[in-house]
């Protein structure tokens, strides 16, 4: 019983790390408050913007939440999109 808790535990906490992930993303970049991403709002983000069509799952023409935190789950590059270097936000 103590494991199923913990790992239902464990699974939300990883849900909740990455939705930070891709919040990160949308208050950098979503200039109109909408809480998605349109094609002209990444347009100087270049791992967001070269993979737009393939990140948007849904293909409504935008990037939601839940589409920038499977994103960011899925590349190590996390970081450059973010405006995060290695060390933290800012580095280079």
């Amino acid at each position: 019983m103590r494991v199923v808790v913990m790992g239902i535990l464990l699974a939300a906490l990883g849900s909740t790390a990455l939705a930070q992930r891709g919040g990160r993303a949308l208050e950098r970049f979503d200039k109109d408050g909408d809480g998605r991403l349109s094609p002209a709002e990444v347009a100087e983000a270049p791992c967001l913007r070269d993979e737009f069509a393939a990140l948007d799952a849904n293909k409504d023409g935008a990037l939601s939440r839940e589409e920038l935190a499977a994103f960011h789950q899925n590349r190590k590059q996390r970081a450059e999109c973010d405006g995060q270097g290695p060390k933290g936000r800012g580095a280079p």
